[in-house]
């Protein structure tokens, strides 16, 4: 993590659990409103593809139309 402003990587690997600065991205969450926005854009934005709809299965011959 950079000494700024959590990047979209670092917030994703950290909603992900894979996050390798875990505790520091937690400090800065802690003082900044900013990151911590961006955080609860992703976990709305993850919460709304875990509930999406599964995609239609593709026809036999797609592959061979595309």
């Amino acid at each position: 993590m950079t000494d700024q402003h959590v990047c979209d990587d670092e917030i994703q690997g950290f909603l992900d659990g894979i996050a390798v600065e875990t505790e520091a991205i937690e400090r800065h969450l802690a003082v900044c409103p900013r990151c911590r926005a961006a955080v609860e854009e992703y976990r709305r934005l993850y919460a709304g593809l875990a509930d999406a709809a599964e995609p239609a299965p593709l026809s036999a011959d797609f592959a061979d139309r595309v």
